[in-house]
């Protein structure tokens, strides 16, 4: 009888003893799988100690892609005001023109997702210095064709010259990119934004100074100068950039880059960003046409909105990284081009003149919408592709680089060529309001998207690998806890 009841009370011991440790061991899985969500938290939760302040190092580095930017946008606009009028002199029909720089923009959206593969392969450094130096060298030949014989012969080596030169800064572009991400990690926004002040500002700067050097030294010196400030600009990034610490050889795939939904919905709020940039280029000034502006005073127009652009852009960088609110931003963004694009004509909704003063105003809050909507899809791309389980590093730079750069280009292509087509077929007032009616769908997209992402204000939604993984871990947890203690 004494046995029995010590066999029971035995028994009755350890099956206390399973529950206890049943218990810790759920506790310690959940645990674990909480701490794994936590380690891959989103670019938000990051420490305001990560965030910290630049070393005069990537102050120097923070400098010289600006000065590559700048070199760039102002080799990419010099043409603006005299070449057509060059062009047609030798032969060139207007849709030839058009063609010339059109396939500039449509050249760096083919190659910028290549270099930014290739990125890993060759580094960082050495495609965006090749591709400054090709673009200065280019800029420098395509300052001598006025002296080709005229006709096809021009026209051809105007193409040839132009798409090599946009080799250059398809890889100039997606090298600088590649390398601010890699060197400011946790304050992407930020330098992307400073960067983005020397890309308006070679905008705003370029066809003045270009046509009073055109003025003054004829057809080749803005070239010339252009050209050799980028090479002279070589020269010093070599010597300012440093190589590349990763020996990742490994290339991220922009297919998996593009399974995120997020990058998906910033990939349209960035080519719908520029398309709206683009768009005012070859309509603007004939759109001002009925206020009987002096060119200089078109120019002022032109300088207002681009300088608006400038201006903000840094602002808008610093809010992204200060308060991790790019969705946020562009959100508001394309609601304000909403604005923006339905008073710019005005809108046949409203059934109002035009006036030089609600143009001008439109034209700042267009500068100031679009960079707001344009400035943080970088960071997103970024963020999300962490989030997602990319790996940190080169290569998912490099590809994300690419990818950008290459949308960029695509909306600087479609917005001058659909909307010039448009207005010149329905009026710039309704053409226009098709993009402000384009900005209402990408701001509702965008809204969507958040209460979707953000379950209506709550947590992230984790990708199904990460939850797949979380559930792995919970349950390998049980399969611990129903092996005997005893075997």
């Amino acid at each position: 009888m004494e046995g029995r009841i010590r066999r029971s009370s035995t028994r009755v011991s350890l099956s206390s003893h399973d529950i206890a440790d049943l218990r810790a061991s759920l506790s310690t899985s959940l645990r674990q799988s909480a701490e794994w969500q936590h380690s891959f938290a989103d670019y938000r939760d990051q420490s305001a100690e990560e965030k910290r302040s630049y070393t005069k190092r990537e102050y120097l580095i923070l400098f010289s892609m600006c000065l590559a930017n700048l070199a760039d946008f102002l080799m990419y606009s010099v043409l603006a005001p005299f070449f057509p009028t060059l062009a047609t002199k030798m032969g060139a029909s207007p849709t030839q023109v058009g063609l010339v720089f059109g396939c500039y923009s449509l050249t760096m959206f083919l190659l910028s997702p290549v270099f930014g593969k290739l990125i890993p392969v060759l580094g960082a450094k050495f495609i965006f210095l090749a591709g400054s130096f090709t673009g200065g060298c280019t800029c420098i030949i395509f300052g001598f064709l006025d002296r080709l014989e005229p006709g096809a012969m021009f026209i051809g080596f105007c193409f040839a010259t132009r798409i090599l030169e946009a080799v250059g800064a398809a890889a100039s572009s997606t090298g600088a990119y590649a390398i601010l991400a890699s060197t400011f990690r946790h304050n992407i926004a930020t330098a992307f934004g400073a960067a983005e002040i020397f890309c308006g500002l070679g905008l705003m700067i370029g066809p003045p100074v270009g046509g009073a050097l055109y003025q003054v030294g004829g057809y080749s010196l803005p070239f010339i100068v252009w050209g050799s400030f980028c090479v002279a600009i070589v020269a010093v990034n070599y010597f300012i950039v440093p190589d590349e610490k990763e020996e990742c050889k490994k290339t991220a795939s922009l297919i998996e880059l593009l399974k995120i939904p997020s990058v998906i919905v910033t990939s349209i709020c960035v080519l719908a960003g520029f398309m709206g940039i683009g768009f005012l280029d070859p309509t603007l000034a004939d759109h001002l046409s009925q206020f009987n502006l002096t060119s200089t005073q078109v120019g002022l127009m032109f300088l207002v909105n681009s300088g608006a652009y400038a201006v903000s852009a840094f602002f808008w960088g610093w809010l992204t990284d200060k308060y991790n609110i790019p969705k946020v931003l562009m959100i508001v963004g394309n609601l304000a081009s909403v604005a923006g694009y339905l008073y710019v004509g005005p809108s046949p909704f409203f059934n109002m003149d035009s006036s030089l003063a609600v143009v001008a105003v439109s034209l700042v809050l267009l500068g100031l919408s679009l960079a707001a909507s344009v400035l943080p899809t970088f960071n997103e791309m970024v963020s999300s592709a962490r989030w997602y389980g990319m790996e940190e590093n080169l290569g998912t730079y490099g590809i994300i680089s690419g990818l950008f750069s290459g949308l960029f280009s695509l909306g600087n292509f479609l917005g001058p060529t659909v909307g010039s087509a448009l207005a010149s077929n329905i009026g710039f007032d309704r053409t226009a309001t098709l993009f402000s009616a384009m900005y209402a769908v990408v701001a509702l997209i965008l809204i969507v998207f958040c209460l979707w992402e953000y379950r209506c204000g709550g947590q992230r939604r984790a990708p199904p690998s990460r939850q797949k993984l979380a559930n792995s871990s919970i349950q390998n947890g049980y399969d611990n806890e129903r092996r005997p203690l005893i075997s």
